[in-house]
């Protein structure tokens, strides 16, 4: 298994484009994903749109979920296992901003807002929920 791929080219990149994700440490430092206006799952499984090598249980086979709401980008943590950080801060769900590191076992991945055919924005940081709060499903 690659240690970080998109499943299919054309499938992940489908929808507008409207940032990406930049790989600045682990297995595949320097790999680059495009983020759309259609929801992102990253973790281990191979049906994942962006795959992480497991590396023990860091890295579930669901992990987390990004998706764009309202001019707004969010991730969730989808599993009770494994851990996410956003900025540091270990959390359930957050609102993304530009530059916003994503820890997720051995791989830290910057979030950037625009690319060169999408938006640019930088929006104010909105309330993000730690572990204790209850999971939050806010619809796609």
């Amino acid at each position: 298994m690659a240690p970080l791929a998109v499943r299919e080219q054309g499938e992940a990149e489908r929808g507008t484009p409207l940032g990406r994700l930049v790989v600045s440490f682990g297995p595949c430092a320097g790999a680059e994903f495009i983020v759309t206006d259609r929801p992102l799952s990253i973790g281990s499984d191979p049906a994942c749109d962006v795959i992480l090598e497991p590396q023990g249980h860091e890295v579930e086979p669901v992990h987390a979920r990004i998706w764009h709401r309202q001019e707004r980008f969010m991730i969730h943590r989808l599993s009770e296992q494994g851990e996410l950080l956003v900025a540091g801060r270990p959390l359930v769900w957050a609102v993304l901003e530009n530059g916003d590191e994503l820890s997720i076992g051995p791989h830290r991945i910057t979030f950037e807002i625009g690319t060169s055919q999408g938006r640019h924005g930088d929006g104010a940081r909105q309330q993000s929920h730690e572990q204790e709060t209850p999971t939050r499903h806010l619809g796609e």
